[in-house]
Order: C-alpha cells, then structure tokens, then sequence
C-alpha cells in the first residue's frame, strides 16, 4: 500500500500560517452560509447581561429561603416557649400549630 499524502515540512506549515493570517476575513453572508451572524461584542453584552439577570434571580430567591428561614425559627420558639411555660400540657395543640406553619412555609416555597 503507498502512502499517498505528503508530509508537510516546517517551511510549507509557516507558509501555510502566514497565508491564513494575512487572507482571514471575518465571516460574512455568502451560498453556503446564508445567515447573517451577530458580532461577538453584541454576543458578549446578550450573554452578560442574561447571567446578570440570573444572578439578579438567584440573589431574590435566597432572600426569599433566607426569610421562610427565619419564619421556620421564629414559630420553632414560639412553640418552645409555649409548651415550656405550660409545663408540658397542651402540647399536642402546639404542634399542631407548628406543622401547619411549617406546611405553610414549605409551600411557600
């Protein structure tokens, strides 16, 4: 079997690169690409700004875990306090009263 394909020397590859810099045009309408293409800067702004507007959504929605959270703990001790003040009675109301805040705040999320 012969090896048909040459290999190319360092001369003929610097030529190659040297030909390919000066030559490049940037990619513009033609047959075989017919769609016009958005500049890279404009590419850049869209992409920056919907990971801006991302993190604007991510930051509201751990404000959002951050305050069920807090209402999670609040209730919590309300109810310690309750149930400890009592000395033990009336408990079962209390938790009762606990889970229904703590299904309130699991839907809320």
């Amino acid at each position: 079997m012969v090896n048909l394909k040459q290999r190319l020397s360092e001369g003929d590859i610097s030529l190659f690169l040297r030909r390919s810099r000066t030559s490049h045009k940037p990619l513009a309408q033609s047959k075989s690409c017919p769609v016009k293409t958005d500049s890279v800067t404009k590419v850049v702004k869209d992409t920056i700004g919907m990971i801006a507007e991302s993190e604007k959504e991510v930051e509201y929605a751990a404000r959002e875990v951050e305050y069920l959270i807090r209402r999670e703990k609040r209730a919590i001790e309300v109810f310690e306090k309750r149930s400890s003040s009592k000395g033990g009675v009336g408990t079962s109301q209390g938790v009762l009263s606990l889970k229904r805040e703590t299904d309130k705040n699991h839907q809320a999320v």
